[in-house]
């Protein structure tokens, strides 16, 4: 994980962030807020994103496809917005996804502050436009690298590694390729790990995806050498990090 120095979108550098580092983040930002689950379970992602910011997340209205929003102050995020068509409990759908649109700007908050760090301490941090933009957050463009970013990230805090291999294992699937499983026996892996996940068919799908596709190569490879993911734990400086505050 780095920083290169050129304006890239909205911002004055780029982060690169290596496939298996998404794991290695999250594994450790759900250890330091001790909220990693020792099995498959949900995640608290509520409590993860009060504990990010200096105050709990709210709802408001959101402009029409837009989710969620995160701002940030100068040295940390500030607050996490979300549509208010997303506060219901009792549809489980809409549950599902206020849980995605939070870990996703629970990402936002975890790998991009040193972004904005960057942007307030910047002399351009005074143009209008600048400063505009972060009073209202990361721009909502999909497909651009900051929102894959936060999708990629997203997936590994509400579906941790560990947890997720451990079950696979266990099912005796982790060395098949994913698009290798029998149909019938993928989906009914897929509404399991949803259901203990407590996320949607379709969230535990895209999961999978990427976990085999993307990090699991590199994983296998680490795995290979150290004989478990221990050297995956602090992939990255660790200064990036410092805005997050202490459980």
């Amino acid at each position: 994980m780095h920083l290169r120095p050129h304006a890239s979108g909205p911002f004055l550098s780029r982060l690169w962030i290596e496939d298996d580092e998404f794991e290695a983040i999250a594994t450790t930002i759900l250890d330091r807020f001790d909220l990693h689950p020792a099995t498959c379970a949900p995640v608290n992602i509520e409590l993860l994103a009060e504990r990010l910011l200096d105050r709990p997340y709210e709802f408001d209205r959101l402009p029409d496809g837009c989710l969620g929003v995160t701002l940030f102050g100068p040295e940390r995020p500030t607050c996490v917005i979300l549509d208010e068509r997303l506060d219901s409990l009792e549809d489980v759908t809409t549950n599902h996804r206020c849980r995605s649109t939070l870990a996703h700007e629970c990402a936002h908050a975890i790998l991009h502050t040193i972004l904005y760090r960057e942007l307030w301490r910047s002399h351009r941090a005074g143009h209008p436009a600048l400063a505009q933009m972060m009073q209202a957050g990361i721009p909502n463009q999909p497909g651009q690298w900051w929102e894959h970013q936060a999708n990629r990230l997203m997936g590994a805090l509400l579906m941790p590694v560990g947890p997720v291999l451990d079950y696979l294992e266990g099912c005796g699937f982790l060395d098949l390729p994913y698009s290798r499983w029998p149909f019938y026996k993928r989906r009914v892996l897929v509404e399991d790990l949803a259901r203990q996940f407590d996320v949607s068919r379709t969230f535990a799908d895209y999961r999978l995806e990427d976990l085999f596709h993307k990090a699991l190569p590199k994983l296998r490879a680490a795995r290979l050498r150290d004989k478990s993911y221990a050297s995956l734990t602090l992939c990255w400086p660790d200064e990036h990090f410092l805005h997050l505050r202490a459980a």
